[in-house]
């Protein structure tokens, strides 16, 4: 990062502990710490509140209380909007709310004392600049955030396995089922609502596209993609059958509401029927502006948001190092799990001849925020890395100020440069880049295509099987020969691969078949003897060398 770039991102630095903190799964910079946040309202002797622009307003107070905040931020306008320092490793921030008062957020502490005394200080800091003035300040509220990470951040468990799993709803003939079109995908959730008791997302409009539930403790989700693709998420699961059983208990609910309206779910990497450009969108601004964004690319972009669906995995790190090592590993085993999960027969409507056409894609989509994240396999790469990757991709969404969305091609430095990132600021950051790992709290294994329940818990068992501990991670490393891989033989490996399938050479000479038969033992080595079922239909594709579209075309 040039000194040009922190002159022109005051911001720059918390936004990257803030990015940072949730990257690693914490809701405050620094891990293990908590923050707080307060409102205070400042008055006259009257009652009335002190103004921002008034004739000794909160604007001069700011500017009086900057003699020990000595950052100073100010918004588009040029108007100061927030100072802020670093006390001992505490940041502190003041800014103005729109209602006429003040938020000071600090953090992280690890004790509740420190933090009251630290508010407590400021008040007394501001009481003593207002004296003069016959005006006041009163706290209104007091929140803690991430108290759980307090508890938490050194009793992460590794074992769990998250699962996302994205499906075309298709009619008889298998072509497409439409957002707008009589019982489509619009009225699809709105049939499947009244079973649930939990949560539901709305788009801008006010469109049911989310619902939210927990079954027997584990959290379930349906949400839809841009062109109405149905996805189900569910877990974390440490047990592998468990998560097997509650998926398919999960999919068995909607097949069921599904074949009432004479339609049904099919998982396949991309449409079998029709061309990505005929469909349509679901009504959000997300999706739209993505669209419009992507098109720059070419017609990749396209038949991605609308054409394809995926499935995938999730695991957690205990730390830092335990992030970094597990990262690495998951964008080494990428290219192989994008073969052994291949799914496509069918591309804009005419058959497919190459293998892993989805990761063909990802490859001419946008590569700034695609394939592996930049920097991963060096030496002094760590979460901020990717944190600094996050702030120098061009946003194509961000907030309005009103609540709402609008188009952006700014970088989110840019848009934040005077701008203190919230962890929701930070999390919608996470959630603009596509690369085949997503980092976001946990690790996100985004490669493989869309799978029937079975398999899809097969990729679950085998992503536990290789990172649930260290004893597996080495070897699981050792088989790849972690130590001499690089970014480019991530691309060469993906190459390679998608001309030669299995028989392809990779990773200093060596066949992916072996590699593949290899790790599968190494996973169902280190899971328990019910859960090596579970891995089984995958570990059948990798031994035979077969990949899932050839299987399932012939069930086609």
């Amino acid at each position: 990062m040039s000194e040009d770039t922190t002159a022109s991102q005051p911001c720059r630095q918390h936004n990257l502990d803030v990015l940072t903190a949730r990257l690693l799964g914490n809701a405050s910079p620094a891990g293990d710490g908590f923050g707080v946040e307060a409102t205070y309202a400042v008055t006259h002797a009257d009652g009335t509140p002190v103004t921002f622009m008034e004739q000794q307003g909160l604007a001069v107070l700011l500017d009086e209380l900057g003699s020990t905040y000595p950052e100073q931020v100010y918004d588009d306008q040029g108007m100061l909007s927030a100072i802020q320092r670093n006390d001992g490793g505490v940041m502190e921030i003041v800014s103005y709310e729109g209602d006429g008062s003040l938020k000071l957020s600090a953090g992280p502490f690890d004790d509740l004392m420190k933090s009251a005394a630290a508010f407590e200080a400021f008040r007394a800091r501001a009481s003593e600049k207002l004296a003069g003035r016959k005006q006041a300040i009163a706290q209104l509220s007091l929140t803690p955030t991430g108290l759980d990470n307090l508890m938490t951040a050194h009793h992460r468990t590794t074992d769990q396995v998250g699962i996302e799993l994205e499906q075309f709803v298709l009619h008889g003939d298998l072509t497409r089922v439409s957002w707008s079109e009589e019982h489509g995908i619009r009225s699809l959730l709105q049939d499947i609502a009244p079973a649930w008791e939990g949560k539901k997302a709305y788009t801008e409009d006010g469109e049911l596209i989310g619902l939210s539930r927990s079954v027997d403790g584990f959290q379930q989700n349906i949400t839809l993609e841009p062109a109405g693709q149905l996805e189900i998420s569910a877990g974390p699961y440490s047990d592998m059958n468990t998560a097997k059983e509650q998926l398919e208990a999960f999919q068995d609910e909607i097949s069921k509401t599904l074949s009432d309206r004479g339609q049904m779910i099919l998982p396949l990497g991309y449409m079998p029927v029709g061309k990505a450009e005929d469909m349509e969108l679901i009504p959000k601004d997300r999706y739209r502006f993505m669209d419009r964004y992507f098109r720059k690319f070419g017609p990749y972009g396209t038949c991605m948001m609308r054409g394809s669906a995926s499935t995938q995995v999730s695991v957690d790190f205990r730390d830092e190092d335990d992030c970094k090592r597990k990262f690495r590993l998951a964008n080494a085993l990428g290219p192989i799990l994008a073969l052994m999960c291949c799914n496509t027969m069918r591309f804009e409507d005419e058959n497919c001849d190459r293998i892993m056409m989805r990761t063909m894609m990802w490859n001419g989509v946008d590569r700034a925020r695609c394939n592996v994240a930049p920097g991963t396999f060096d030496a002094d790469w760590t979460p901020r890395t990717y944190a600094e990757w996050l702030l120098d991709v061009p946003a194509i969404v961000a907030p309005d100020g009103n609540g709402g969305w609008r188009y952006d091609e700014r970088t989110f430095g840019e848009i934040y440069a005077n701008t203190p990132m919230t962890p929701e600021d930070a999390d919608h950051a996470m959630s603009m880049v596509f690369p085949d790992v997503r980092l976001k709290g946990f690790i996100e294994i985004r490669v493989a295509d869309s799978m029937p329940v079975e398999y899809a818990a097969a990729l679950a068992a085998f992503a536990k099987g290789l990172f649930s501990t260290d004893d597996a991670l080495a070897q699981a490393e050792n088989v790849l020969d972690m130590d001499h891989i690089h970014s480019k033989d991530i691309t060469l490996a993906k190459l390679s691969m998608m001309e030669k399938g299995y028989d392809a050479e990779i990773y200093g000479g060596k066949k992916t078949s072996d590699i593949a038969a290899r790790l599968h033992m190494i996973a169902k080595f280190h899971l328990n003897p019910d859960e090596r079922k579970v891995l089984e239909p995958l570990t059948t594709l990798a031994m035979n060398g077969l990949t899932l579209a050839e299987l399932t075309d012939l069930m086609l």
